[in-house]
């Protein structure tokens, strides 16, 4: 099973254009992350002395920013959803290197029933509320 969907996302509050992605969907992830090039492209920016929070993982530890996003996953219309939006030199994904967004549960789940199908090898999400 390939736990991916299209996606489109972009800064909350914005009125630039959604980037499409596939998302990895991952049920086992508090919150949805998305690298530092990819959270650029969406409209994030730092600010100055905004807070900085970190994390630890076996293969490696970095920062990250907190955001929020409007994701839209499938045909579903768009939901507000946090974000962590990774720090530029983060050694867990090799420093500024573009990888597929990671969709958590926090703010996404409540939304929909997910369902993870062995038959099909596919994930099903039914809009909820």
């Amino acid at each position: 099973m390939e736990p991916t969907k299209e996606i489109h996302m972009r800064a909350a509050g914005t009125k630039g254009a959604f980037i499409n992605k596939r998302g990895v969907i991952d049920s086992g992830a508090f919150m949805s992350v998305v690298d530092h090039e990819t959270g650029k492209v969406m409209g994030f920016h730092r600010q100055a002395g905004e807070r900085k929070y970190t994390y630890k993982t076996d293969t490696g530890e970095g920062g990250y920013l907190k955001r929020d996003m409007e994701l839209g996953i499938g045909h579903h219309r768009p939901i507000l959803a946090p974000v962590a939006w990774m720090h530029a030199r983060s050694s867990a994904t090799g420093g500024t290197q573009s990888t597929d967004p990671l969709i958590g549960r926090r703010g996404v789940f409540k939304h929909y029933a997910v369902t993870f199908s062995g038959g099909d090898g596919k994930v099903h999400f039914k809009r909820t509320i």
